[in-house]
């Protein structure tokens, strides 16, 4: 797949989508996002103000968004960590339903939601990033 299907695939499909990501924001179920945000852009500052070539705000973020939609991750431990909490909870739910496969659970898992969590983790970290740009510019613009 090319990087510009990628960078599709991580904008909001719909209205339904726009509202979920509100209601995380407002309920604070996003605010764990920002400090990886804050950290990301950290580690990639050289690249960002390089391809930003300069430091006009909307270059900045524009720039930052592209990158995070081309590493497709901000924090690879804790969206392992995530992950696998949703895995965990698919095992015990079909555990609870007498099937004990582990492996197969976990494949299966993999297979069915995997991608879409992998989706709905980058909108989440697009839309904390856009509300919390002000605070990634000073990172971005700071000596």
């Amino acid at each position: 797949m090319s990087s510009m299907g990628d960078a599709a695939e991580f904008v909001v499909a719909n209205e339904a989508e726009e509202e979920a990501l509100e209601r995380e924001w407002a309920a604070e179920r996003l605010a764990r996002l920002r400090d990886p945000l804050l950290a990301f852009v950290d580690r990639h500052r050289a690249e960002i103000l390089g391809r930003a070539q300069g430091n006009d705000l909307a270059a900045l973020l524009q720039v930052t968004l592209q990158l995070i939609r081309e590493l497709r991750t901000i924090d690879l431990r804790s969206e392992n960590r995530d992950q696998l909490q949703e895995i965990e909870k698919e095992v015990w739910y079909r555990g609870e339903e007498g099937n004990h496969d582990v492996p197969a659970i976990q494949a299966d898992w993999a297979r069915r939601y995997g991608p879409g969590w992998r989706r709905w983790r980058m909108l989440q970290y697009l839309y904390v990033a856009d509300r919390i740009a002000p605070d990634l510019i000073r990172r971005l613009q700071r000596q």
